[in-house]
């Protein structure tokens, strides 16, 4: 079977890593932990291993064969995608074994050893380690033994040469009109990564009034959302009231705003104003706005009917 198909039909049920410590395939038949390699080309000099494990969850043995892939993002998840160009970390990192069978409910380790001592260019390089799963009960029929794939995210940070990868996590507006009715307890803020590294947006929004009132406070990403370089991302944040508000008031949304992966960052202060009215307060408002509508137009009615019977009259 042409290899270009094959890692099409795995990257059809692909299912990308939801924790960083583990991903599981669509069916359940293989768990690899961890989902996340992350390796700093600063320690030791750029040389070492790290340990995958590869967990047969189901009752019969696979085949795993293991290649490397470049890899786009999907907002907070990286997708794999098949790429013209070729791999570049598989002339850095080597599996101890790319073609190997586990057993039903046996746990294999296979240890990548890397070298980047002649990475040359500084910055950070993602690739997917993609695991083809084959069910070995079928050895004759290869093609209809395919069954799908999940991969291991690998990333580099290679700043041995003396660069830094850039960060940059910065809101991107939020989601709320200019006049409201009811106190907001949800506000959805946006974030962008227009860093070369992903990074982990963290914070607080403060609600206040024009009074300088704290109105409610909540916490940025609490679910510690990575988001990778280029992507954007709407992150619900929960505020807790901290005193009722007043009938009408002229409102600000602070966002403070900084990148957990950056230990330099300062943080980020951007301000969003709204204008909140009482329910009440708005429909009375509307209501005497209707009235003196309403009272407008009769008087001029009245005017016209008047000023045709003096016409007529002379």
């Amino acid at each position: 079977m042409n290899k270009s198909v094959v890692i099409l039909l795995g990257l059809l049920v692909f299912s990308t890593f939801t924790h960083i410590s583990y991903a599981v395939s669509g069916s359940g038949s293989i768990r690899v932990a961890p989902a996340l390699v992350e390796i700093d080309s600063a320690v030791d000099e750029g040389v070492g291993q790290s340990p995958i494990h590869y967990s047969n969850l189901s009752n019969q043995s696979l085949r795993i064969e293991l290649s490397f892939l470049p890899i786009t993002f999907n907002d907070s998840s990286p997708q794999m995608q098949i790429l013209p160009k070729g791999s570049l970390l598989s002339q850095y990192i080597k599996p101890s074994a790319s073609d190997f069978i586990i057993e039903a409910g046996e746990t294999k380790t296979i240890l990548l050893s890397y070298d980047f001592r002649s990475l040359l260019t500084s910055g950070d390089y993602y690739e997917a380690l993609f695991a083809r799963i084959i069910s070995t009960s079928d050895k004759a029929n290869e093609r209809a033994s395919i069954s799908e794939g999940l991969s291991t995210t690998i990333l580099v940070k290679n700043s041995t040469k003396g660069s830094n990868p850039q960060y940059s996590i910065s809101p991107n507006g939020i989601q709320i009109s200019k006049i409201i009715v009811d106190q907001p307890g949800l506000v959805s803020l946006q974030v962008r990564n227009q860093g070369q590294s992903y990074g982990i947006p963290r914070g607080q929004i403060v609600l206040k009034d024009n009074f300088g009132r704290i109105l409610g406070t909540g916490t940025i990403n609490t679910d510690s959302t990575r988001l990778f370089p280029g992507k954007s991302k709407i992150i619900k944040v929960a505020l807790a009231s901290d005193q009722p508000p007043l009938i009408t008031y002229i409102g600000k949304i602070e966002v403070r705003i900084h990148d957990q992966m950056d230990k330099t960052a300062k943080e980020e202060v951007v301000n969003y104003s709204y204008i909140y009215m009482n329910k009440i307060l708005l429909f009375s408002l509307i209501g005497l706005g209707m009235v003196g509508i309403s009272y407008f137009l009769y008087v001029s009615t009245i005017k016209q009917s008047t000023n045709r019977s003096k016409s007529i009259t002379r």
